[in-house]
């Protein structure tokens, strides 16, 4: 009697062949987490494989430095002494009737020794005061960020953050007053196994009848008085850009001044009748506060009927033309907007505070935390475990552990 499959009869004599075999592929690589320092377990998936028709099984084999850890076949791993300064990954492979595959997880690492821990930082010096008298945008305060390994025992990290500059504003027969440049921001820790010292410079004041100071990204260029438009100022290598000249070729009476630098260099005085935006900040992602903009540059300021140089992104202050110019947001390192000296009712909006903000790779439990502003202080001595610290320049600091 012939075969029949699915209602389809198979005559009889015919071969029906098995198809070639199908070991298992992976479409998603595994994934390993946990702290990388020692003592502390690494986990790791098995990944995604696609495998329809046999039962598929799986072993574990992890590495350190690159070569195979003896007898280290589960799914987790207890970090060791020996893997201090290693990056460690697993590899998973995935087995059924026809065959095994093997697929790599991410790398994690460098494996740290137990009471240490790397941390992430974002320095940012206070922004500078923008310039009065169709006067340049602030530049923002210098930025870095990075990291660096901190040993908890005997250690302690102290904060220092840097004020934002002052506007110029008018006086007794002074119709051209530049911005104050802002203050510097500081990040130390001490211990008996490590060090580190991150400094940044505060950002340039903008210009006036002089060109834009320099600092950790130049302030703007502002007019001299008599049409003649004034270079911006410099930058701090690698924490910022320079400031934006400002516009003013002879014989045109109407300048502009141009916008304060930050994380991108100040933009020029465009016209007669409008002015430089600055630069615009940073956007880092560091702590719980996502991805925020940093230190953006102020505004250049006009004269009436031009239009004013937008802040920067990261809290510049904007330009302006018969009324006081925006400030830098506070906790930002932004500048200050540039202003016309029209009336005794404008002046350079100030610079923006900066701001520290450390964040631990793994949760810290012995260390010591001073911050220090002219607003105030903040101490934190041991025995309340955090994961991050942001410090401010009004003398506050905020955690997840305090």
């Amino acid at each position: 009697m012939p075969l029949s499959i699915a209602g389809v009869q198979i005559p009889v004599g015919l071969t029906i062949e098995a198809g070639p075999p199908v070991p298992p592929v992976n479409t998603v690589a595994p994934v390993v987490s946990g702290t990388t320092s020692v003592g502390s377990t690494l986990s790791s998936t098995t990944g995604v494989w696609t495998d329809w028709t046999n039962a598929t099984t799986y072993t574990y084999r992890w590495y350190s430095g690159g070569s195979v850890i003896s007898n280290a076949t589960n799914s987790s791993y207890v970090l060791q002494s020996s893997d201090t300064g290693n990056n460690i990954y697993c590899a998973v492979t995935a087995r059924n009737t026809d065959g095994s595959t093997a697929a790599n997880s991410n790398t994690v690492g460098p494996v740290v020794s137990a009471g240490v821990t790397t941390i992430t930082y974002l320095v940012v010096a206070g922004g500078g005061g923008g310039g009065y008298g169709v006067g340049g945008g602030g530049g923002a305060g210098g930025l870095l960020t990075g990291c660096f390994v901190f040993t908890k025992a005997s250690s302690n990290i102290v904060a220092n953050i840097g004020l934002g500059g002052s506007g110029g504003g008018p006086g007794a027969n002074i119709c051209f007053v530049q911005g104050s440049n802002g203050q510097p921001s500081q990040l130390r820790s001490f211990g008996s196994n490590n060090s580190a010292n991150i400094t940044t410079v505060g950002g340039g004041g903008g210009g006036s009848n002089r060109v834009g100071k320099n600092g950790g990204s130049g302030g703007g260029g502002g007019s001299s008085g008599n049409a003649t438009g004034l270079a911006g100022g410099s930058a701090t290598s690698g924490q910022g850009f320079a400031g934006g000249a400002a516009f003013a070729p002879n014989p045109n009476p109407y300048p502009t001044g141009g916008g304060g630098g930050a994380g991108a260099v100040g933009q020029a005085g465009q016209s007669s009748t409008r002015a430089g935006a600055g630069g615009a900040g940073k956007q880092i992602c560091i702590g719980n506060n996502g991805n925020i903009f940093y230190a953006g540059g102020g505004g250049g300021g006009t004269n009436c009927g031009g239009t004013p140089g937008a802040g920067g992104s990261g809290g510049g202050g904007a330009g302006a033309t018969n009324t006081a110019a925006g400030n830098g947001n506070v906790n930002s390192g932004s500048g200050g907007g540039g202003a016309n000296n029209k009336t005794c009712l404008t002046r350079g909006g100030n610079g923006g505070s900066g701001i520290i903000i450390i964040d631990y790779a793994n949760p810290v439990s012995i260390f010591n935390l001073t911050g220090n502003t002219s607003s105030g202080n903040y101490t934190a001595t041991g025995n309340v475990v955090r994961q991050w610290v942001k410090f401010t320049g009004n003398g506050v600091a905020t955690s997840n552990g305090s």
